[in-house]
């Protein structure tokens, strides 16, 4: 339970849908939400938020244990002004009271965001002048997942609007509980507890996307829009080979708008070489003269484009701009494994504009643990690495145009902006790794 002040939630007693946000809750570059299970007035005449659960134990645990013995330094967001409550979203009562640019938005406590009732009302405040008649329609999304193509090969898709897709799991469940959303970087996030309750590497997952190629090959998305949709855009993942995303626009994704790779195939807990066999690995895929607008606007730690372990990938000639976070961000498992098979990827030729414009610890171009000039693991998890053994070519990022990045804000949520890790707002931020 959380206690607050009765004088200003008193109004929501009975309100159904609250969300709490936790801007740097766990980290300057994250963004955490918890469900309201139920707001109670006290026999003293005090209120009581009480909080859905797990999220709000996975939260509270997330903040005491980021710079503990399991995190290896890993972190550094305790309590503070950006790690408190920072608003709480679908509060009724505020939408007639709704800031200056929220008309015209199905809204509440802030511009673009929905309202649904528990009794099926979803609210919208008109523009100025504008008649019943001539509001915009909403559409709310049913399905989390509009395409999913499992080991296929050689599939195209060109000139489709994808669009309207959704994420649930967030919410408050029908049985009073979720896991909201505890996010630990990048858009990753728990989807379930360590047997002790402490930060957990193995415990991440991360959201859905509206186009999953799981171990696709040699497919191709060219001249499409992926728009509206609830969660991540487009992911390739699972032993996703040679896949190309080319002239595709993507708007109003609540998450990235392109994830490649999987973070569970170098989990943070796990010390030392980190290899799967070439099947599984995620290799030889390109994102090219694409464009992203309004990516994160739902999950704000997200990257535009997210490469989690892959190898070969090709980011050149996209236009990302306008991000809350990094727009591109590659690696994971931060410098616990110190040989991954993660390397020669390409970030060449992008137009970077307008990132980190409300997170910090990020950049146009984040890497986070090695991303090359490793001894090549062709032997298997268990083989030995000699000094003369092969090295994985390093990953190239060059000729990239990046401009107008970050505020003052953001650069104070660099772990005070006098430790290693100062890099935001900036260019490219290599972080724990080569």
């Amino acid at each position: 339970m959380a206690r607050v002040v009765a004088a200003q939630v008193a109004p929501w007693i009975g309100s159904t849908g609250l969300e709490v946000v936790f801007r740097a809750a766990g980290g300057g570059w994250t963004e955490s939400r918890c469900p309201v299970a139920a707001v109670l007035r006290e026999p003293s005449g005090g209120v009581t938020m009480r909080m859905a659960q797990p999220c709000w134990q996975w939260l509270t645990a997330r903040l005491r244990t980021t710079n503990d013995a399991n995190c290896s330094g890993v972190g550094g967001g305790q309590p503070g002004p950006y790690g408190a409550a920072t608003f709480v979203e679908n509060v009724p009562g505020v939408l007639g009271q709704a800031q200056p640019g929220c008309a015209g938005f199905w809204c509440s406590t802030q511009p673009g965001d929905g309202l649904l009732h528990g009794d099926g009302r979803l609210l919208y405040l008109p523009r100025p002048g504008e008649a019943l008649a001539t509001t915009p329609r909403a559409v709310l999304a049913v399905s989390e997942g509009l395409i999913v193509a499992e080991n296929i090969s050689e599939l195209l898709f060109t000139g489709l609007t994808f669009e309207y897709s959704t994420w649930r799991a967030p919410s408050l469940g029908a049985d009073g509980r979720s896991g909201g959303f505890v996010e630990v970087q990048a858009g990753a996030h728990y989807t379930h507890p360590s047997p002790d309750g402490s930060w957990c590497g193995d415990c991440l997952g991360r959201s859905p996307a509206a186009l999953l190629l799981r171990g696709a090959r040699r497919s191709v998305i060219s001249g499409c829009v992926v728009q509206h949709v609830g969660a991540d855009g487009v992911a390739m993942l699972s032993g996703a080979q040679g896949n190309n995303i080319s002239r595709t626009s993507f708007n109003d994704i609540s998450g990235s708008a392109v994830a490649i790779g999987s973070i569970e195939s170098c989990p943070p807990t796990e010390r030392g070489p980190c290899y799967i066999a070439p099947d599984l690995q995620d290799s030889g895929n390109s994102v090219t003269d694409c464009s992203t607008v309004d990516t994160g606007a739902e999950y704000r730690g997200s990257a535009a484009i997210f490469v989690a372990v892959a190898r070969e990938t090709t980011l050149s000639h996209n236009d990302i701009g306008d991000t809350p976070w990094s727009a591109i961000a590659f690696g994971w498992g931060w410098s616990l494994q110190p040989v991954t098979w993660a390397g020669r990827n390409s970030v060449t030729r992008n137009n970077l504009h307008g990132m980190m414009r409300l997170l910090g610890d990020g950049g146009a171009v984040y890497t986070l643990g090695p991303q090359g000039g490793q001894p090549c693991l062709s032997g298997g998890p268990d083989a030995p690495f000699p000094r003369n053994s092969s090295a994985e070519p390093p990953s190239l990022i060059a000729f990239n145009y990046i401009h107008d990045a970050g505020n003052h804000a953001t650069a104070l949520l660099d772990h005070g902006g006098v430790q290693e890790g100062t890099h935001s707002p900036g260019g490219v931020y290599t972080d724990q790794g080569r």
